[in-house]
């Protein structure tokens, strides 16, 4: 091993406690200021093995880790907390799961706590467009604002080695943009970046390394997953909006103003706009979750909500038991079917982001719900998982039930009956 690499691995194992392999003799080495492109397809492992150079396993997720793994010369398996906190920062695919803190100052703060040295944050805070939030909860951001709030987390930790896990899925296009420019300045910097996601082409034009992991070839193809049957539902569905107003504290400027619209079931209404624009407000104003400061939403049925981070809708501690919570709405033959699957005999936590995203879609869809909110049900998917849950919303749709959907994907865009620009709704 050369001492001066930053990252080195080394035929890296990981196995869950049901003895499934997950990444099998995996290689690597990285030294200051290079990039690695970590690609895979959904369920391939690239989440499991950063957790491992991120030292979260086995010590917190318990796995079976074989192999020789280092990070600025220590093996994160066993070093101490503040060690890794010196040496390497990791951005979880969920944005949510990596902010702590109760507000975006708060957030920035904690940070600044373990640097030794003096860092421009209000230059950062520019660069990641957030110093208009700064005195807002991290509660009320977007799924996108988060993820732009986690990775300023983690780079204002200073570490040596950043690890981020899809870091561009919540965000809009301008945004994904500007996480590149970010990325080359660290790497000018001299630090040394991993980043998982589906495919490189997205950075085409900065210098890097890549490893693809294989999908194993007895995986049950996740087509499977399609052939579920949904039940059709005789009701008439409608959501209508009358003079809605809603701002986020402290700001005395409202994000909605005297919004007035309507949607008729069954079909599937996409809610689409930049980062900030109020996109997941709007589900949660629909859901109940926040109450508007003033108008009226009706519904025909109380909705359904599966947010951005599914681990937040499950009740239940593995697939096989969220599934058995509607396993009466299932033909026998059918149930049989899906827990044949391989990841129904995983615990949620083993599951990777997308695997969980269609778990909870299944629930949803096995539900006699005929309203279905859904926050960004399509990240973190590689283009097969992609295709079935498009198939699925298309089939709830022609069930009878109404989705309301919010995503920056152009593929929901085109199953969507219905389009809704949230950053023009206060506009009419």
């Amino acid at each position: 091993m050369n001492i001066s690499q930053k990252v080195f691995v080394d035929n890296l194992s990981i196995s869950y406690k049901n003895d499934e392999q997950i990444v099998k003799n995996i290689n690597f080495s990285l030294n200051e200021g290079e990039l690695l492109l970590l690609i895979g397809k959904t369920g391939t492992g690239k989440t499991s093995i950063l957790n491992v150079l991120a030292g979260n396993t086995p010590r917190l997720i318990k796995a079976k880790v074989e192999g020789n793994v280092r990070i600025n010369g220590i093996d994160p398996r066993d070093s101490p907390s503040e060690v890794l906190l010196r040496n390497v920062g990791l951005v979880p695919q969920e944005p949510s799961d990596g902010v702590i803190g109760d507000t975006v100052e708060d957030e920035v703060l904690l940070s600044l706590m373990f640097r030794n040295d003096d860092a421009d944050v209000e230059g950062w805070l520019r660069l990641f467009n957030l110093e208009r939030l700064y005195e807002r909860t991290t509660f009320t951001l977007s799924a996108g604002e988060t993820q732009k709030l986690a990775i300023l987390s983690r780079v204002l930790l200073n570490a040596h080695v950043l690890l981020f896990d899809e870091p561009t899925t919540y965000l809009d296009e301008e945004s994904r943009e500007g996480f590149k420019e970010v990325v080359f300045s660290l790497l000018k910097a001299g630090k040394t970046v991993i980043i998982t996601g589906h495919g490189a082409t997205f950075w085409d034009n900065i210098p890097k390394k890549i490893v693809e992991l294989p999908r194993k070839a007895e995986e049950v193809n996740v087509e499977e997953f399609s052939r579920i049957e949904v039940d059709r539902l005789n009701k008439m569905t409608y959501v209508k909006v009358k003079g809605l107003e809603y701002q986020y504290y402290p700001s005395k400027v409202p994000i909605f103003k005297n919004i007035n619209l309507s949607f008729d079931g069954p079909g599937i209404i996409l809610l689409k706009g930049p980062n900030g624009s109020g996109k997941t407000t709007f589900l949660k104003l629909l859901s109940g979750i926040v109450r508007p400061k003033r108008g009226k939403i009706e519904m025909s049925h109380s909705a359904l909500f599966i947010p951005d981070n599914p681990l937040l809708y499950f009740s239940k501690p593995t697939p096989k038991e969220e599934l058995e919570l509607f396993a009466g709405n299932l033909k026998k033959e059918e149930k049989e079917r899906l827990l044949k699957i391989k990841i129904f005999a995983k615990k949620m936590k083993e599951l990777s982001s997308g695997e969980r995203r269609l778990i909870s879609l299944i629930s949803a869809s096995l539900s006699h719900h005929p309203i279905i909110l859904m926050d960004e049900p399509t990240v973190g998917l590689d283009p097969e998982y992609k295709s079935t849950v498009l198939d699925i919303f298309k089939k709830l749709s022609d069930s009878g039930r109404l989705l309301i959907i919010s995503s920056h994907d152009r593929e929901v865009e085109k199953v969507a009956t219905e389009v809704v620009e949230v950053n023009k709704l206060s506009e009419n």
